[in-house]
């Protein structure tokens, strides 16, 4: 299963490498912080997925 979307780094791209295969992973999904729910990564930050293809 794949979502779609882009992802929006904060601090420069820092894609992984797969510890198994060692290629880059593919973007997943990501969660943002939402005061109004009061889910907070940090300081306002965001939380990465990604799998190996």
């Amino acid at each position: 299963m794949l979502l779609d979307g882009y992802l929006r780094c904060i601090q420069g791209e820092a894609t992984p490498l797969c510890s198994k295969c060692k290629t880059q992973m593919a973007f997943f999904a990501q969660i943002d912080s939402e005061d109004e729910t009061s889910i907070m990564w940090g300081d306002g930050g965001l939380v990465y997925f990604f799998c190996c293809q």
